[in-house]
């Protein structure tokens, strides 16, 4: 297993851009996706690409960022790739309906945030958890939904 304690670089520094150029060339980068949340954290175990395992340990002043170079060797480097973050945009037909949603996605812990009259909710999973524990609240009609990656 690879360990990592810090970040070499960024894929945007024109040295490291060109050597990482090299190396895919050779088919030797290493992608490691992580969710928006899991970019927050210093310590985590993951696999790359390539079904590699490693281990991050980074200082709390360190953060990782979409083309973070976590590795950069004769023979091999690995890089993050940021996943987009997913939404469930929802909008009650009515404000008692609404009030009622907040009230459920509070009770929920689910991380929200507010856009007009829409609530969008930070999918973590997949959107079917979501929308079952919806279904189960509000009768058909009272709620409107749709799906949204940014």
């Amino acid at each position: 297993m690879k360990r990592i304690s810090s970040i070499f670089g960024h894929v945007s520094d024109a040295r490291i851009s060109k050597l990482l150029h090299e190396l895919d060339h050779q088919n030797l980068v290493e992608t490691i996706t992580l969710l928006p949340e899991d970019l927050k954290r210093h310590r985590l175990k993951v696999k790359t690409d390539k079904d590699h395992e490693v281990a991050i340990s980074i200082p709390r002043d360190i953060a990782l960022e979409d083309g973070s170079v976590l590795c950069l060797e004769t023979d091999r480097a690995i890089i993050i790739c940021a996943s987009k973050q997913k939404w469930l945009v929802i909008t009650a037909s009515t404000a008692a309906l609404a009030i009622q949603l907040g009230y459920h996605a509070g009770n929920l812990h689910w991380k929200v945030r507010f856009q007009g009259a829409e609530l969008h909710v930070v999918v973590v999973s997949c959107y079917k958890d979501y929308t079952d524990r919806l279904h189960d609240l509000f009768k058909p009609g009272d709620l409107l939904w749709k799906k949204m990656e940014e």
